[in-house]
């Protein structure tokens, strides 16, 4: 996240994916404009799921956006494929802070809209 202003990285993830070959590294992250203003407002750019793939854990892709709840994307009306992925995330939002899901036919996206939360707030 060099050169991103990341205020910290939490819950790293490992997929592989096998149709590429590649695994994909996931992490959270939140973003801000100065250390200051994290503390005292919301940040647009906060909460989002990154990614990267690797081949050989030396070499990275660049950081991408995998998953950010903000945006409302309609679902994709491709075909059904073999495999569905199914992305489990933490709505750190106020007032959500609960889990959710989203589908989408690739394991990078892009992905359909949130479910409901499906557990208290406050669960991790």
């Amino acid at each position: 996240m060099a050169g991103q202003n990341a205020l910290d990285l939490e819950s790293p993830n490992l997929f592989y994916d096998e149709s590429n070959k590649e695994w994909i590294v996931t992490w959270s992250c939140t973003l801000v404009r100065n250390a200051i203003q994290a503390f005292q407002e919301d940040v647009e750019h906060n909460p989002r799921i990154w990614y990267a793939t690797t081949r050989d854990f030396v070499t990275y892709s660049a950081p991408q956006v995998l998953f950010d709840n903000k945006l409302r994307r309609p679902r994709r009306a491709d075909p059904p494929r073999r495999r569905a992925y199914i992305l489990l995330h933490n709505d750190n939002t106020r007032p959500m802070q609960n889990l959710r899901v989203a589908f989408s036919n690739s394991p990078t996206g892009p992905w359909g809209p949130s479910t409901n939360a499906f557990t208290a707030k406050f669960t991790d």
